[in-house]
């Protein structure tokens, strides 16, 4: 979304939560400005939950989110994560 001209109409980037990126609300401002018309992230939601203010202005930005879960079981969450994630997803 960086280049005034957008020809692209999805871009879909892995490898990591975005909403732990210090400048993605800034990257969606600047793919809206520059036309494009959906904007979307795929998060485990933890963040969100933690930041109402967070919810609010990707709301603002009319983005979609699409929250991804790894497992519903208490040891394959632990060993997925790290720690026992379930209860605040």
């Amino acid at each position: 979304c960086a280049t005034a001209d957008v020809t692209a109409v999805a871009d879909h980037d892995t490898g990591g939560d975005p909403t732990l990126h210090p400048e993605l609300l800034e990257l969606l401002r600047m793919c809206r400005e520059r036309g494009v018309r959906r904007v979307s992230i795929c998060t485990n939601g933890i963040r969100l939950a933690q930041d109402p203010a967070l919810v609010e202005q990707l709301a603002s930005l009319d983005a979609r989110v699409a929250l991804s879960y790894s497992t519903q079981e208490p040891e394959a969450d632990r060993a997925l994560n790290g720690a026992s994630l379930l209860e605040l997803k």
